[in-house]
């Protein structure tokens, strides 16, 4: 870290009380031109070692900061340091070391060679800091090609050094070769001297030489497990060592979680007197999904053990059990007396924990002692908990019909209380969800409902909690209050809401008790500023006024619904609306039967013995009257894989009207595709086009990618047929595409209508399509726009 560099140059700050060690930053407005122009200090024969220390510490802080150093600066400083490697001082030496480790990414291989011949005569060095420091500077800034002979020898020896930081510099520095992918193989051969240092007596070479095992055989499953074995009869001193051979044993347990002899190994450092490698042991218990109740049962008990010592062990054992409980919660559920008595915790991390804990695992008789102690924690905690406690309070009534009571009473408090708007969206969802699950809540959720109508100012949840009210019009025991309720929305919201509320009316309206006063209700709506508040209440009141209106309504719609919204949004952008619209007009009928039988297409204009084949994938006639786009583009088997039509463009002429060959464009977005189709007209009497195709050069457009082409089989004379490119996109659009229409040219017998079997080939150019932003957007009806505009 910084603070360490600062402590190695001898600059740190001396007067930790005047100034905090965070905010100490003697580099803020450094200048990098007149540091490495400084730099020149270390090629003077009387060092000033203090002052190159300095020189080096803020050297270090302009390259991690970021500053580009040009490749002749970074030489001059990598051979300049050099010469610093003379001089005995060993702090100044360390900082010569951390300096070679940053600049070698900046200089060229061959300038790095030469750095590298000195360390590894340092390697052979009788100070030991300065062997250690040599070989793991090595490790940063030898290549492949530069690994093996003297320098994998001497780090190979390393290893097996008397002297702890030397052995743990020669693991470190292996470990980082591996990591880099250099000499990984060369290294796996070390696996006799490694595992000989997991024995050492040092507790730092200890973890060092683990760490270095599973790092070279964790991709091989054999491998793994006979390093498991091996570790199993190593003696380890080290805390660190012991947890790192506790999760190896957990990867082999994970595939294999019946291994006794594993098992027994980690029941026995349960007992450890090391509190981290207990707590470990019984991790690794507690994350074995498949494992026996016999060979958890331990961990449990150790877990229980754990929540009566100190704050940090409390939590971490909850923290454990409440992991647990998402996977095996009848294990935890019999330390659920234990868990209940940390609701009331003073570390309010260890409470909430503890609560989540028993919401998995909770049972009838223990809810109101639940509740209670939740409550107590809802005024500290935040919305993502609170929102948690909503959907577990939400499962429970559902597993504990019989305490809805108590449960709808929290959720009240809650939707009432103070919580984003997050939070009261899952609390109202969850009361609705139990109004239509427990008919024995019904009355209390729609009190609670009508209480949070009158308190919610979010005009979408408002909308969700009238609607559920309209829904539940025929079971409600106090009629007058929901309606209250109702009415009280259409006077005090805003417009939106408005619409909503009249709505709910309506569905009371649909009941022969309430429609008289509903009715009265509703004609005071028919006076609303808002167009939609008075459509709608017109609406509800003919349906009133008009039984068969109602009845006719109130039955599913079935059919082609794609086909009804395509004719309704071509009636809605007609000019004139002179006929009203009528669902005859469409293939669909409340009753699910077509009311209008299916019309045959009308047939192209063709010679009189000449008749258009249907060959081919993209083949479509074009009929007297087109059929909506989505229609057309479901038809065709190859663009089954882009899914529904987002938006469709107007056509785009590609060539002039009058040419022989009249060819326009429609752009067809889709969720993750882009489809052009092309409709090509040919007017030459005497010739039919085969194979009739597309080439297109797409890298002047960004986000696409080139699919597959359909092309039409075969396009006669005065025949409207499609051919289209279906591409891959990733984002917006834009850009300009290159198109070039290809086909095979055949003679058409107009007497006799043949088409000859040879052709030849001919292209046609045609104009570039471009791509714009706006092709990937379409218009959004919003309802009560005035508003919406005014909130914006």
């Amino acid at each position: 870290t910084w603070g360490n560099i600062l402590h190695l140059s001898g600059m740190a700050k001396k007067d930790k009380k005047e100034q905090k060690e965070e905010d100490y930053h003697p580099y803020q407005r450094v200048n990098p031109a007149s540091v490495i122009q400084e730099c020149r200090i270390f090629s003077n024969l009387e060092l000033d070692t203090k002052r190159c220390c300095e020189l080096i510490t803020t050297m270090i802080y302009i390259i991690r900061r970021g500053d580009k150093l040009s490749s002749d600066n970074a030489t001059s400083l990598f051979f300049g340091a050099t010469k610093l490697l003379q001089n005995q001082n060993p702090q100044l030496r360390r900082m010569v070391y951390l300096f070679f480790r940053e600049l070698s990414p900046l200089v060229t291989p061959e300038e790095r060679i030469i750095v590298t011949a000195t360390l590894v005569n340092h390697m052979k060095d009788k100070n030991d800091l300065f062997r250690a420091n040599a070989i793991r500077v090595l490790s940063h800034i030898i290549d492949p090609a530069m690994f093996g002979g003297e320098i994998e020898r001497k780090m190979k020896e390393a290893v097996l050094d008397k002297n702890e930081i030397v052995a743990s510099s020669a693991l470190i520095a292996a470990l980082q070769l591996t990591n880099r992918d250099v000499a990984v193989e060369a290294i796996k051969r070390w696996v006799t001297e490694i595992s000989s240092a997991a024995g050492s007596s040092s507790q730092k070479v200890q973890t060092q030489a683990v760490s270095l095992l599973w790092n070279l055989r964790k991709n091989d499953r054999l491998g793994l497990s006979k390093l498991v074995v091996q570790l199993l009869d190593t003696p380890l001193r080290s805390p660190a060592a012991q947890i790192l051979r506790l999760r190896v044993i957990s990867t082999v347990l994970r595939e294999d979680p019946d291994n006794e002899r594993l098992c027994k190994a980690v029941h026995t450092l349960i007992g450890n007197a090391n509190e981290a490698v207990s707590l470990e042991a019984v991790r690794v218990l507690c994350s074995i999904p498949g494992i026996s109740s016999t060979n958890l049962t331990p961990a449990t008990n150790a877990l229980e053990t754990m929540l009566t010592k100190g704050p940090a062990m409390r939590f971490a054992a909850i923290r454990t059990f409440c992991q647990l409980s998402s996977i095996r919660p009848e294990a935890v559920s019999v330390s659920n007396w234990r868990l209940e008595t940390l609701t009331h915790d003073t570390n309010q991390a260890i409470a909430v924990l503890a609560v989540r804990t028993l919401f998995r695992t909770a049972y009838g008789f223990n809810i109101d002692s639940l509740i209670k102690s939740v409550n107590t924690l809802m005024a500290e905690t935040d919305d993502d908990f609170k929102c948690e406690v909503g959907k577990a309070m939400h499962s429970l009534c559902l597993k504990f019909p019989e305490h809805h009571e108590k449960v709808l009473s929290f959720m009240h408090d809650l939707l009432l209380g103070e919580a984003s708007l997050d939070c009261k969206r899952i609390m109202m969802t969850s009361v609705c969800d139990l109004i239509d699950a427990v008919p024995k809540a019904r009355n209390a959720g729609i009190r609670c409902l009508c209480d949070f109508a009158e308190d919610c100012e979010d005009a979408s949840i408002n909308l969700k909690t009238l609607h559920h009210l309209g829904k539940h019009a025929a079971n409600v025991s106090n009629p007058k209050l929901v309606i209250a309720t109702i009415y009280n929305r259409i006077i005090l919201d805003q417009a939106i809401v408005r619409v909503g509320a009249v709505d709910a009316l309506g569905m009371f309206a649909a009941l022969p008790a309430h429609r008289q006063r509903v009715a009265v209700l509703l004609r005071r709506c028919l006076n609303d500023p808002d167009d939609e508040v008075r459509d709608r209440a017109v609406f509800q009141l003919n349906q009133i006024q008009d039984p068969d209106l109602t009845s006719h309504l109130n039955k599913p719609v079935t059919g082609d619904l794609r086909q009804l919204e395509a004719l309704l949004m071509r009636y809605c952008e007609s000019s004139s609306f002179a006929e009203p619209f009528s669902l005859a007009d469409a293939e669909v009928t409340s009753e699910g039967k077509s009311q209008k039988p299916a019309s045959k297409q009308p047939s192209s204009t063709l010679p009189a013995t000449a008749t258009a084949p249907t060959t081919g994938t993209a083949a479509t006639t074009a009929p007297a009257t087109s059929a909506p786009p989505t229609d057309v583009l479901s038809n065709i088997p190859e663009l089954a894989i882009c899914g529904r039509v987002f938006r469709s463009s107007t056509p785009i002429d590609l060539t002039e009207r009058d040419s022989d060959i009249y060819v326009r464009c429609v752009k067809h977005v889709f969720a993750a595709h882009l489809v052009l189709e092309f409709e090509v007209t040919s007017t030459i009497a005497t010739q039919v086009l085969g194979n009739v195709h597309v080439d297109c050069d797409a890298s002047g457009a960004s986000s696409i990618s080139f699919l597959r082409s359909v092309p039409i089989a075969s396009l006669f004379p005065n025949v409207s047929e499609s051919s289209y490119l279906i591409f891959n996109r990733t984002d917006f659009a834009a850009g300009t595409i290159t198109n070039t229409l290809r086909f095979v040219i055949k003679e058409l017998d107009a007497a006799t209508g043949e088409v000859s079997d040879h052709g030849f080939d001919d292209e046609y150019v045609l104009e570039d399509v471009t791509l714009k932003p706006s092709d990937f957007l379409k218009p959004n009806p919003v309802t009560g726009f005035r508003c919406v505009s005014n909130s914006v």
